[in-house]
């Protein structure tokens, strides 16, 4: 699998009556730079699995907007009623929610696509956590960016 490719597959599940966190971040090393993304998901407070997805050059905001596409688009596969979603992204949780306005226009094009996954969840939180609670996105994406980085990708 090359750095631009993640690959989820969800063969047929119904509608899921769980809690569902997921725990999200994103990087860009320097800032514009490489840039990354993933996601930590959580089942009943139980570690079900990770995704890590490499973005090419990017600013952070927009590796944080694209962690948040993530665990959205999961959500929306896995058919989640209940769905909390944790960022140590200020500038993403309140572009989300309204609070702030994202004036750059790619960030608010990534606005409008994660107001449009957010409708298909029936009960959706997206919270901003201290970076100590995204941790194994964080560490993820670390470990991701250090072993193509060995290899010289």
């Amino acid at each position: 699998m090359s750095m631009g490719q993640s690959v989820l597959v969800v063969r047929s599940v119904k509608r899921l009556a769980v809690n569902l966190k997921i725990k999200i971040d994103g990087s860009s090393k320097p800032n514009p730079g490489k840039s990354s993304c993933a996601a930590v998901v959580y089942i009943d407070d139980e570690l079900a699995f990770s995704t890590y997805r490499y973005l090419g050059l990017k600013t952070n905001n927009i590796a944080e907007h694209q962690g948040l596409i993530l665990a959205l688009r999961i959500a929306v596969l896995l058919k989640a009623d209940n769905v909390v979603v944790e960022s140590d992204s200020r500038v993403a949780v309140n572009h989300f929610s309204g609070a702030w306005n994202a004036n750059n226009g790619d960030l608010a094009l990534l606005v409008q696509r994660e107001r449009k996954l957010a409708a298909k969840i029936r009960y959706l939180s997206v919270i901003w956590v201290g970076r100590a609670n995204v941790m194994p996105a964080h560490n993820l994406i670390e470990e991701r960016m250090n072993e193509f980085q060995a290899a010289g990708k």
